[in-house]
């Protein structure tokens, strides 16, 4: 979600630049730095400190702004061309604005995963 800051992604809702506390002036994560608002005290878990009351935040961390990218696949503004996906389907090509298959994702397992479904 860091990466929605960076000035070479423009595009996207700005919810977290709004709504999460201490985001003025950050710029994303391309040189190491964090938001102390975005927690991760485990594997599974996500905790946002907002600067104030978002009734609607839960919707907004559904959007793709929200969606996890591992470091090694983060490519900055080259990522659209390759995107990545952890869910219960894979990429098995894509053409950017033009075509996108997708197929089961093998290393998915819907014990671990609650939220989506296949």
């Amino acid at each position: 979600m860091e990466r929605s800051f960076s000035p070479d992604l423009p595009g996207g809702p700005d919810y977290a630049a709004r709504y999460l506390a201490g985001a003025e002036g950050y710029r994303g994560p391309a040189q190491g730095q964090h938001l102390d608002s975005v927690k991760t005290p485990d594997d599974h878990t996500i905790v946002f400190e907002l600067r104030k009351p978002f009734a609607e935040f839960p919707n907004a961390t559904v959007l793709p702004t929200f969606a996890p990218v591992p470091p090694v696949q983060d490519k900055g503004p080259q990522y659209d061309s390759r995107p990545f996906s952890s869910g219960p389907y894979k990429i098995e090509s894509y053409d950017r604005d033009k075509r996108l298959v997708l197929v089961r994702n093998p290393h998915w397992d819907p014990a671990t995963d609650t939220v989506r479904k296949a």
